[in-house]
C-alpha cells in the first residue's frame, strides 16, 4: 500500500499520505478528549 517503486510516484502521493496521517492523529486526539471529558470527569 505504501511501497512505491520510484520516487516520482512516492512524491506524487505524499500530500495525500501526509493528510491521512495528520487526519488520523487529529481523530485520535478528539476521541481522547471526548473520553477524558465524559469518563474522567470528577464532580
Amino acid at each position: 500500500m505504501f511501497a512505491d517503486a520510484d520516487d516520482k510516484t512516492a512524491m506524487k502521493a505524499f500530500p495525500r499520505r501526509w493528510l491521512t496521517f495528520f487526519g488520523g492523529c487529529i481523530l485520535v486526539l478528539l476521541i481522547m478528549l471526548l473520553f477524558e471529558h465524559t469518563l474522567a470527569s470528577v464532580k
